[in-house]
Parts: C-alpha cells; structure tokens; sequence
C-alpha cells in the first residue's frame, strides 16, 4: 500500500469513527411496537417518568409535529398516507431518564425522531420560508394572567365538550403557554410579550375555528378578553420541515429493538447536522385538524 493510500484510509477511518459516534449519541428507545390502528376521530401521545412513550390512534404526520416541536404550518410534503392511516406506538428505553424541569419530554421527542427514521424511514430537511405567524402581545387593556407561587408543579390540560374547548395551565412558563396556543391554532406563534416567569390561567372557546356565531367566543377574542394578550398576523421567515420521503413500517414491525446500529443512514438523515433538529399529554383531533386546514385567518385583522 503506498503512502498516499494509506492516508487516506486513515482519514476515511477517521470520518467514519466521528460520523459513528454522532449518530450512537443520538438518544433512542430499546424496544418499540408499532401497530396499525382503526381510523377514530381523536388520538394522543403521551409520556411518562423514566421515558416511556405511548401513542394511540395518530397519524404518522401529528408524531412528526411532536417529534419536531413544531405546528402543522411549518411541516409540508411527504405521501398522503402520513396523514391518513393511524398507528398505535409503545415505547421503552433501556434505562430511566433522568426527569426534565417542568415535566419537559426534550428527550422523548428526540428519541421519537429516531424511531421514526428507523421504523418509517422518514427523509427530511429544513427550508427556511416566509410564512403568516401570530404575533402575541400584550393587550392595552392590561395582561389578565396570574404569576404562578412559588414551587407549584407544572399542569397543563385541554379538554372539549364539543362546543366550547378549554385550556388550563398551573404553574406553567410562559414558553409553554405559547407552544400551546401555537398548538391550537396549528400555526406558529411568536411571543413579542417579554413575559417570563410561571403563570396560572384558563382560556376557553369554541371548538369550531370556522364559526364565528358560534356560543363561544373565537379562540382570538379569548386570548385578548380572557389572558389580555393578542393575536396579529404578520410574515416572517421560519424554519419549514420538507418531508421528502416515508415508508409504512415493515409488516413484522410489533415489538422489535431499535437504536443507531440499526440503520446509520437513515439516523442521520435527520440529525441537526444533517438540517433536521432538535408525564404529558397531547391530543390530536380529525375534526380540528380539518377545520384548521381549510381556516384562514382573518379575525386577527378586527383587533
């Protein structure tokens, strides 16, 4: 071998060795099933202490949006399916993980990143865009929210009865509280508030977006006459996730170890180096999903 190749040899080693050891540093589960599930008009993932996971009755695509941390405005492409069939997800890591502040699940969603680009084969990168966001700010009727006392434990609910939804949070950080109205309106909010700290409140209104004689207030006039913030839209750039590709799971997918051995490439498709980054409960709903889809917003423009 001449010296020339063996230099080179060992800087591909090299390479090979750093690009090894970043793909095993990405967290991942020891087990997962993965079950088909019936189509059902609400589902949820959540999480409990220690890092196990459970999703039941969820689209491929709503599993991206937890993974990602990111609306449903800011995710686009990928085949029909990931929307349309419905899968059931337990999860085990092979240890206890270590609790997060505030009942935080970053680690979770990083591990769900793994599964889904080993299970699914999930391909994607980020595209920057300019895109219509909510701008939060404080109303000039003063804010309406409660600074939180000390030592409380994050809680953070909604529920519907149909009509009307209902958002409660108890000793939550204002970080939290605009991830979930971002949530809700499957759009990206951009907190121009400067509020820091914990916070207790309630917000409620009707669970129809489309409505505006509706019972219940929009979710818009809530925010401004219930918590004494507002919602304005305006465009900025941000960071849009492109699904490029997916694959259903294979047919003998329940209850099969994964990890970074298992497939490098398709872990590192989504690693942050490669433009793809970084006990709860979320919902997901068919119907709020459709009427969010086809909702634009236009109320904002009242205030």
């Amino acid at each position: 071998m001449t010296r020339t190749a063996a230099l080179w040899l060992s800087l591909l080693s090299a390479q090979y060795a750093l690009r090894a050891q970043s793909i095993a540093a990405k967290p991942a589960f020891a087990v997962a099933s993965i079950k088909l599930s019936e189509p059902t008009e609400n589902g949820y993932v959540r999480w409990f202490p220690g890092g196990r996971m459970r999703a039941e009755h969820v689209p491929l695509r709503f599993l991206i949006r937890f993974a990602w941390d990111l609306p449903e405005d800011r995710i686009t492409g990928g085949p029909k399916w990931i929307s349309d069939e419905f899968f059931d997800i337990e999860a085990t890591p092979d240890a206890l993980l270590t609790p997060e502040p505030n009942n935080g699940n970053g680690q979770v969603r990083l591990m769900l990143q793994t599964l889904i680009a080993d299970r699914f084969h999930l391909a994607c990168h980020l595209e920057s865009r300019e895109l219509p966001v909510y701008v939060l700010t404080v109303a000039k009727s003063g804010l309406r929210l409660r600074q939180s006392a000390p030592g409380g434990v994050q809680q953070v609910d909604v529920t519907s009865d149909g009509s009307l939804r209902k958002f409660t949070f108890l000793s939550s950080p204002f970080s939290s509280i605009v991830r979930n109205l971002s949530g809700q309106l499957k759009q990206t909010v951009v907190d121009h508030t400067g509020l820091q700290g914990e916070f207790d409140g309630t917000l409620e209104w009707s669970a129809d977006l489309t409505d505006f004689d509706s019972a219940g207030p929009s979710i818009f006039t809530a925010v401004r006459q219930q918590l004494g913030m507002r919602l304005q839209v305006e465009k900025t750039p941000v960071d849009v996730l492109v699904i490029d590709s997916a694959q259903r799971p294979d047919e003998n997918y329940a209850s099969t170890e994964i990890g970074p051995e298992k497939d490098n490439r398709q872990i590192s498709s989504i690693s942050r180096s490669d433009t793809c980054s970084n006990a709860g409960l979320i919902r997901w709903s068919r119907s709020s999903a459709r009427q969010i889809r086809s909702y634009l917003p236009r109320e904002p423009s009242r205030f």
